[in-house]
């Protein structure tokens, strides 16, 4: 039996002896890790909840929590109990035969310790680690700079690193060790009816269409910049162009709410809360277009899933949005004016043609065509590592 543990520096949610997430669901680790292990443990920071709506309880026989038992605020981790966190990632990082970690205070401890111990590690790198610190909070600019410098070193020295992006992430974050660029996003194969009926709907918009855009994003998240969205509604607003915007996410609704206020677009932004994985598909199928204004990014999962649906998608230029989208529906970073234009400029041939874009694309993210990259990659890595015939 391979035993094999993930760490991770986010967040799993537990009530009544059940676990609960967001994103990374049972059904994401088995698609991303069990055909190359047995057992899987998972450490992340855990959140006592009393509440779990909108979030997928994670239950297999083959997943099991282990989770520090300290408070996962920033505090605790980063301060209080930093050492007991790295003591528990220790002792786990022994019972097992391999680590996958994704770098952050968590996941670099326990490359430090699989080094020490012997333990072959994969890192995955999935985002800008400055970037999410310095866009987070005051104590996040004061951590910036330290998280940086040790997740550039865990990267430069790990032996097996797959990046999500192609480039963006290999050039902040180069290894000296065997790397390839695998998206964490893996999708369903994708019928040719979902970019039909999107065609015909872009066929059916009458001249005083309204756009319905939406982002799918924690709401209190700033780094993901809907705020700059908003600010985009209002001068269009003003120009005579209405467009309704839906906000899809967890977290405290309240600084949007009072900036919508202030922005006299309260009517135009609707507040859907978290929303279950599959169900997202199906929202946004009934969208017009979708907008990523991120301030930092990795390889937004969100995006291509809406480019799954055949949905133009407008995006800032950081991390690996660009890497995504057309070039002209791309907009300098908090760049309102450019998030204006390029809505302003639509038109029913502009949108049919960054529909089908969008769906070509995502066809690049297709589970059987990432699962065979990865395959190649996990399989290397067992086979010299003498993992595979255990």
């Amino acid at each position: 039996m391979i035993k094999a543990l993930f760490v991770f520096t986010g967040m799993v949610y537990e009530k009544d002896n059940r676990y609960y997430a967001l994103m990374m669901t049972s059904e994401v680790f088995h698609k991303l890790y069990f055909p190359y292990c047995d057992k899987l443990i998972v450490c992340e920071r855990l959140v006592h909840a009393t509440d779990v709506t909108g979030l997928t309880e994670v239950k297999s026989n083959d997943i099991e929590y282990i989770c520090p038992p300290y408070s996962p605020s920033s505090s605790s981790m980063y301060f209080i109990n930093k050492k007991k966190y790295f003591t528990f990632i220790e002792e786990l990082v022994k019972q097992v035969d391999f680590v996958v970690q994704r770098p952050g205070l968590l996941g670099c401890a326990a490359a430090k310790y699989a080094k020490k111990y012997n333990k072959p590690c994969i890192c995955e790198v999935t985002g800008n680690i400055f970037a999410s610190f310095w866009h987070h909070s005051l104590s996040g600019k004061f951590l910036a700079p330290f998280r940086e410098l040790d997740t550039r070193k865990t990267v430069k020295e790990s032996e097996y690193t797959i990046y999500v992006t192609q480039k963006y992430l290999q050039s902040q974050y180069p290894s000296k060790g065997k790397c390839i660029g695998i998206s964490d996003v893996e999708i369903d194969k994708l019928e040719d009816s979902i970019l039909h009926t999107r065609l015909k709907k872009i066929d059916n918009y009458d001249n005083n269409h309204i756009y319905k855009m939406t982002t799918v994003a924690g709401v209190n998240a700033r780094a993901k910049g809907q705020v700059y969205a908003l600010k985009a509604l209002k001068k269009l607003k003003e120009k005579g162009v209405k467009v309704i915007y839906y906000l899809v996410g967890e977290g405290d609704q309240t600084y949007l709410k009072n900036k919508a206020t202030k922005y006299g677009i309260s009517d135009q932004v609707i507040f859907t809360g978290a929303m279950l994985h599959q169900k997202v598909y199906d929202f946004l199928l009934d969208m017009d277009l979708y907008i990523q204004p991120s301030l930092h990014e990795g390889l937004p999962r969100a995006v291509v899933e809406a480019m799954s649906r055949a949905l133009p998608c407008l995006g800032s230029r950081t991390a690996g949005i660009p890497e995504l989208i057309p070039e002209e529906l791309v907009f300098v970073k908090k760049n309102v004016n450019q998030i204006c234009s390029i809505i302003e400029g639509l038109t029913k041939e502009r949108l049919k043609r960054y529909a089908t874009i969008s769906f070509e694309r995502a066809k690049e993210f297709e589970q059987e065509t990432l699962k065979k990259r990865r395959n190649e990659f996990f399989n290397a890595f067992l086979q010299e590592n003498n993992l595979k015939s255990r």
